[in-house]
């Protein structure tokens, strides 16, 4: 059995809190305007939706991944 959304905000949050760094695979359609696999950028927020609001690196905004279904991966701080 899925997940409830509660349960999916709820892990989504715990992976993807602000500050985050991700990049995007790609994001599924009907998206009009997608985010161009390989783009970077920081996470906002989580809303109640599961929709991982972003800063991209690109400049654009108002577009973000939804969780559980456009693929994106968390980006690992790289240690020096």
């Amino acid at each position: 059995m899925g997940k409830s959304m509660r349960e999916q905000v709820e892990q989504a949050r715990r992976e993807f809190p602000p500050g985050t760094r991700i990049r995007l695979i790609r994001m599924v359609p009907p998206e009009p305007q997608p985010v161009e696999p390989g783009t970077m950028g920081t996470v906002r927020s989580v809303d109640g939706g599961a929709n991982v609001w972003v800063n991209w690196d690109n400049g654009r905004s108002g577009i973000a991944v939804i969780y559980g279904v456009d693929e994106f991966v968390k980006i690992e701080e790289e240690k020096e």
